[in-house]
This record gives structure tokens, C-alpha cells and sequence, in this order.
């Protein structure tokens, strides 16, 4: 489809066996979109081409119906440690951040730097660092990360 776009101009594929009177699965190859698209003169398009879409039936899963089948079928317990009991493990290095909604992408990469030699120099430099820090620390990066690094690095949540 790709190698007959550029000489033709037509950059839409539909997939057939998803046609029916109400729509079908469209992609685009052109470069703004390379998406499924919606093609509102679909019924136009493919008579062009000889295909009456009101005579159409449904005989493959659309793309969106596969994604569900393929997300109905993971069996993560296969992947992760469900239904184990597991002993928590509370010691410098291996504490977590709580989760606020959608944090949990800082969070880990806020727990991989402080892995780092770099970072790691910042819990015991922390009492220097408060002792330089403005009188309102909140927009003081340093002091956030070795107040940071206290609680990740140090014994205080362990």
C-alpha cells in the first residue's frame, strides 16, 4: 500500500472485510496523518471502485475490536506477582513515592536518578544544602532534591 501511494496520490486504505453501511476501518499513509482516519464520502469512494457498501456485510474484526480482544486475553498475573505473599522490603534504596493520580512517571524517574552516584551525594550534603537554602525554600531545586534524597537515601521511612 505504502509503495502505491506516492505515484498514485491515494493514500487511504480501507480494510474490506470491516465495510458496512455504516462505516469501515480507513487508514492513512499521508504524512499529516498516518492514522485511521474517518472518510465521510467512504460510500463515494468505494463505489468508484465497484463497491456497493449498503450490500456490505461485517466479516472481519475491526482494528479497535482486535485491541480489546488482544487487552481481554493478557494474563498479567503471569507477568507480575499476583496472589503472592511478599515481604516488603523497607530498607535505603528500596523505598517507593506514593502515587497522586498520574505521578507515577516522575515517580520513577525521580527513583532511578536518586540510583545515580550524583544524586545519591545529595542526602548526606543536605544539611549544608538547607543551611544555604533561601527562607522560602519551595522554588529552591537543590534543596528539594536533598530534601528528596533524604527520604528516598535515609533511614527516616525505613
Amino acid at each position: 500500500t505504502k509503495k502505491h501511494f506516492p505515484p498514485h496520490g491515494f493514500p487511504l486504505v480501507v480494510k474490506l472485510g470491516t465495510i458496512t453501511p455504516h462505516g469501515a476501518d480507513v487508514y492513512s499513509y499521508a504524512d499529516d496523518e498516518n492514522s485511521e482516519v474517518t472518510d465521510p464520502k467512504l460510500a463515494e469512494h468505494l463505489a468508484h471502485w465497484g463497491i456497493d457498501v449498503m450490500r456490505m456485510e461485517k466479516t472481519a474484526q475491526s482494528v479497535t475490536e482486535m485491541n480489546i480482544a488482544a487487552n481481554e486475553s493478557l494474563e498479567l498475573d503471569k507477568i507480575t506477582e499476583a496472589g503472592k505473599d511478599l515481604a516488603p522490603l523497607t530498607s535505603r534504596g528500596y523505598l517507593g513515592l506514593n502515587n497522586l493520580g498520574n505521578s507515577c512517571y516522575v515517580n520513577s524517574v525521580l527513583q532511578l536518578l536518586f540510583t545515580l552516584p550524583e544524586y545519591q551525594t545529595l542526602h548526606p550534603a543536605a544539611p549544608a544544602i538547607f543551611a544555604t537554602a533561601p527562607s522560602d525554600p519551595t522554588g529552591d531545586l537543590p534543596s528539594q532534591l536533598a530534601k528528596l534524597g533524604g527520604a528516598l537515601l535515609g533511614d527516616r521511612y525505613n
